[in-house]
């Protein structure tokens, strides 16, 4: 994730994390991150930290986004009238 986030960099792009701490190396790494900050769960080599706060998280972005681009749509179909 860390090389990925290096190389669309290096070509130009803006990079965003969802990462469990604000603190973390990708989160310090990308230009805009949203931390939803919870203790780390591990066992042994596993990381059990809960991935529902990403979920949720992607789930406003992707409603807030669709909303968004339904208004888009509404405005250009009312100018072409």
């Amino acid at each position: 994730m860390l090389q990925q986030t290096k190389f669309y960099q290096e070509n130009g792009a803006k990079t965003m994390s969802i990462t469990a701490n604000r603190y973390s190396t990708l989160a310090q790494l990308t230009d805009f991150n949203i931390a939803y900050n919870v203790p780390e769960v591990r066992m042994a080599d596993l990381n059990l930290t809960s991935q529902i706060p990403v979920v949720f998280l992607l789930e406003q972005i992707g409603i807030k986004v669709h909303k968004d681009l339904m208004k888009e749509s509404q405005v250009q179909k009312d100018s072409i009238f």
